[in-house]
């Protein structure tokens, strides 16, 4: 998706709705509010890579691991997931929060 705004804040929040997103689609339980990421997790993100593509790690219950890889430019259709990803975005459905660390 290319997102362009005059708004710096933009970015961040299309990002955190998306991530939130996946997160609603992979919980387990499908009446579970998944609550947004804070700002700060879509900003480290940003801040680190223009352009990131994610997958699925292993879902539980109660994680929803979402592999994330920095890309050199934007995602085209057609190009596959890398092998090796940089960062994990994991929301924990139990506690209603989100957590951002070094991929395994």
């Amino acid at each position: 998706m290319l997102l362009e705004s005059r708004d710096p804040a933009l970015p961040a929040a299309v990002l955190a709705r998306l991530l939130t997103l996946a997160g609603s689609a992979l919980a387990e339980e499908s009446f579970s509010r998944v609550p947004e990421p804070g700002p700060w997790l879509p900003e480290q993100l940003i801040a680190t890579a223009p352009h990131w593509i994610g997958a699925l790690g292993n879902v539980t219950e109660d994680l929803v691991p979402i592999r994330l890889a920095a890309l050199p430019g934007p995602w085209r259709l057609g190009v596959s997931f890398p092998q090796q990803t940089d960062l994990t975005a994991t929301l924990d459905v139990r506690h209603g929060t989100w957590q951002i660390s070094p991929a395994e």
